[in-house]
């Protein structure tokens, strides 16, 4: 992760933009490199995940827990042995190997703009 990555405000607005925002500061973050949209192996930790052939694997099917939708064919997982439904989704799917990095080093650069706005109806008045 570069230090010099400028945060858009999508990405720490919880709920983005709307009434009732709530600002809070990122003091961590996960990064999954190189992913794609695309076909890939589902991970291993999603339940029902494994396969030994392709009826194993429902087309359409969406586990909740899982990274996108069963395309219907069972293919052999990143390392090893093991075969998993492939999904349409976010490829290569997090599997536990994304880097988690803690911004406080960070801390001292970072530069917060903090906007307010007030209404009062009653005067017809905001600012």
């Amino acid at each position: 992760l570069s230090e010099h990555k400028v945060w858009d405000v999508e990405e720490y607005v919880k709920p983005p933009r709307g009434g009732g925002s709530v600002f809070s500061i990122i003091t961590r973050i996960e990064v999954t490199s190189f992913q794609t949209l695309g076909t890939c192996a589902e991970s291993m930790r999603v339940r029902n995940a494994t396969c030994d052939s392709d009826e194993d694997c429902v087309a359409g099917q969406l586990d909740m827990l899982g990274n996108g939708l069963r395309t219907g064919r069972c293919v052999p997982y990143y390392h090893g042995p093991s075969k998993t439904c492939e999904v349409s989704g976010w490829c290569p799917v997090e599997d536990g190997a994304s880097v988690s990095q803690f911004l406080g080093k960070m801390a001292p650069n970072f530069t917060i703009l903090i906007k307010n706005s007030i209404h009062y109806p009653k005067f017809q008045f905001s600012k």
